[in-house]
């Protein structure tokens, strides 16, 4: 049973772990959307 949701039994630390990373992913897409999106303003060529 315990083998179908390993997730489940992780320690608290490893979930943690998880949600900050994926926290940061998050952040660090909406940081390069946001920088999308000003580049559409016409400010082009700067990386």
């Amino acid at each position: 049973m315990n083998d179908e949701n390993p997730v489940l039994d992780e320690p608290t630390e490893t979930s943690d772990a998880k949600r900050a990373m994926l926290a940061l992913v998050q952040s660090l897409a909406r940081q390069q959307a946001r920088r999308d999106h000003d580049s559409h303003g016409g400010e082009s060529g700067h990386d």
